[in-house]
């Protein structure tokens, strides 16, 4: 896979997408060779497994209002690892997959005011894309005959 090299020096280049698995495998370009091993990549994804990707809608947060937001918010679920990925996206990943799916089906999440869009961990996750980020958004219709 060719990337390009960024208009901007301060912007960062496309990640490199692993899209077979083998024992070992090189991915070369410009005589520069980046070995994967596919046991760590291997573990790296089932411990991603525990993981849920999301996307703040709205004003950009610094790092400390989301980390006690979450903190606030999911520490009760047990222990996770957080961690931001591009702009206004972060992942946790939980202890358990209990506690991700607690999480994605706990109702709408905000963060400093902010409606966060949840989603679990995939391979196909990228930081700059909404796709596959939900929020589930409760509404009151008053007089509302059911």
């Amino acid at each position: 896979m060719e990337t390009t090299k960024p208009k901007n020096p301060w912007q960062r280049l496309e990640h490199i997408r692993i899209v077979q698995a083998e024992e070992k495998i090189a991915i070369s370009k410009d005589g520069v060779t980046v070995d994967l091993y596919m046991e760590v990549v291997n573990e790296n994804i089932q411990l991603l497994n525990r993981a849920v990707v999301g996307r703040i809608l709205g004003k950009r947060l610094p790092y400390f209002v989301l980390s006690s937001e979450i903190k606030r918010q999911w520490g009760r679920f047990g222990e996770y690892q957080l961690s931001t990925v591009g702009q206004d996206c972060f992942v946790c990943i939980f202890s358990s997959l209990e506690a991700r799916d607690v999480v994605l089906c706990g109702g709408p999440c905000f963060v400093g005011g902010n409606i966060v869009g949840l989603d679990r961990w995939t391979p196909q996750f990228s930081p700059d894309s909404l796709d596959g980020l939900s929020s589930p958004v409760w509404i009151c219709l008053p007089d509302l005959p059911l």
